[in-house]
């Protein structure tokens, strides 16, 4: 008799832990994304989503929704809506069909904005797109001397020379040469995709702006052309 009750008893215990692993199982499933729009071009034809109930400075996992059709990236942009995604339709190169452009804040910063920029076509297919900070060093040179108490930096562009003097007491940190990179934007003018890249001397103080032009190749976007504009 005794050994009967051990049985039923370890049994009732059995189905008990069973359960319990059973509704761990349960608190463990994964709760759906909540994706809410968070940018769209004027058009309204494309849209990025994201989940925004999320601790931390960055949205992870984007989703792009083109008229009724919807992919997720592994793309990030700062959960900052002051710096949410730039949405355009463009058309970017000889066909018929818009281009779509999103262009992410991955990171901003006193002297410092990182972008992103992607480049579909409307069937989700993504051009490559040349680095534009890696592209523009094969068409300018910088200088950097310090003389009299002044800080004296040049850049060469184009067979033009551009230099700019500052008072040693304008900035409390010089940069050893012109830095690029800090600050990268993009935007879409008369149909060409141009990056900006500021050309800093301090965290504060530029000697003007770098523009690179792309041009569409096959499936890559090219830097095609470069110039530059002083800081006023």
């Amino acid at each position: 008799m005794k050994k009967c009750l051990m049985i039923i008893v370890l049994s009732i215990l059995a189905v008990g832990c069973s359960n319990t692993n059973d509704q761990t199982v349960i608190n463990q499933k994964i709760i759906p994304q909540k994706l809410t729009v968070i940018s769209e071009s004027q058009d309204k034809l494309v849209s990025v989503l994201a989940d925004t109930n999320i601790e931390g400075d960055l949205l992870d996992g984007i989703t792009l929704k083109i008229r009724d059709q919807e992919r997720k990236f592994q793309w990030k942009t700062v959960s900052n809506p002051t710096y949410y995604p730039i949405v355009l339709s463009e058309n970017i190169d000889n066909d018929p069909d818009n281009e779509v452009v999103v262009i992410l804040t991955t990171g901003y910063g006193t002297g410092m904005r990182q972008s992103q920029v992607h480049i579909l076509k409307q069937d989700f297919t993504e051009l490559s797109v040349d680095d534009p900070l890696q592209g523009i060093k094969r068409y300018i040179k910088t200088s950097h001397v310090k003389e009299d108490g002044k800080q004296i930096y040049s850049l060469a562009l184009n067979n033009r020379d551009f230099k700019k003097e500052f008072a040693e007491s304008e900035a409390g940190q010089w940069f050893d040469d012109i830095v690029f990179g800090n600050i990268i934007g993009y935007r879409v003018q008369d149909k060409h995709l141009i990056a900006e890249l500021p050309a800093q001397v301090s965290p504060g103080l530029f000697l003007g702006t770098v523009e690179a032009e792309y041009q569409v190749k096959d499936q890559e976007l090219i830097i095609g052309s470069v110039t530059f504009s002083e800081e006023n």
